[in-house]
C-alpha cells in the first residue's frame, strides 16, 4: 500500500494498494488529510492509521502533526473510509518506523520532528536533524494516542518495525550525528 506521497512537483493525495493475487496496482480512495511524503503508516487486520509527515509549499518544507484512521474493505479493496484523528501527543514525526504488538497496538517509533533530506540533514538551515527515541501507541480500543517509552538509542529514517515473537524490531535507519546504522534493537512491548 502506498498512502500519499511526493511526485515530480509536489506531495499528492492519491493511494494505490498491491494485489499480490493480480500482481497489479489498484487506485483506491484519496488520501484526505494534507498531502504529505515521509510519513508513517501501520496496520492491523482491516485499519490502518497515518501520522505525520512532510508538506511541501513554495516556502519550503515542514512536518504536519496529523493521524488519520482508515478502515479498509475487504470485499472492495480499493474503498477506504477516512476518519480524521486530529493531532496526536508530542511533536509530528517523520520517517518514523511503524509496526503492531502482539496485543494489537500500532506503533509509531522514532522519526524526527525536524524535515531533512536523505543525507540527514534539515531542509531548513543544512543542520543534522535530532532523532527522536519514543514510541507513539495507538491502542485501537480506546482511540487514543499515548506517547511511551521505547528505547534507549534514538534513530530515524526508518520504513517499519518487524513483529518477531513477542519482540518488535527495530532495523537500521540513521542514528545522530547524522550517520547511517546496520544496527538492529528488540523492543518489547
Amino acid at each position: 500500500m502506498d498512502v500519499s506521497g511526493w511526485s515530480n512537483t509536489g506531495n499528492v493525495d492519491a493511494v494505490q494498494i498491491y494485489d499480490a493475487e493480480t500482481d497489479r496496482w489498484i487506485a483506491a480512495t484519496s488520501f484526505p488529510g494534507t498531502p504529505v511524503f515521509g510519513q508513517t503508516v501501520a496496520i492491523e487486520g482491516d485499519e490502518l492509521v497515518l501520522i505525520d509527515g512532510v508538506g511541501s509549499s513554495a516556502l519550503g518544507f515542514s512536518l504536519v502533526n496529523q493521524a488519520w484512521r482508515g478502515a479498509l474493505n475487504p470485499q472492495e479493496p480499493g474503498e477506504i473510509v477516512w476518519t480524521d484523528l486530529g493531532e496526536h501527543p508530542g511533536p509530528a514525526r517523520y520517517r518514523a518506523a511503524a509496526g503492531t504488538t502482539p496485543a494489537g497496538a500500532l506503533w509509531f517509533h522514532g522519526g524526527t520532528a525536524e524535515a531533512y533530506n536523505y543525507d540527514g540533514l534539515r531542509y531548513d538551515n543544512g543542520q543534522p536533524a535530532t532523532p527522536l527515541a519514543t514510541t507513539l501507541s495507538y491502542q485501537e480500543g480506546e482511540f487514543s494516542m499515548d506517547e511511551v517509552p521505547a528505547k534507549p538509542t534514538a534513530t530515524m529514517d526508518h520504513r517499519a518495525l518487524v513483529r518477531c515473537g513477542e519482540r518488535l524490531l527495530s532495523v537500521g535507519g540513521m542514528v545522530e550525528g547524522p550517520a547511517v546504522t546496520a544496527q538492529t534493537w528488540s523492543i518489547i512491548p
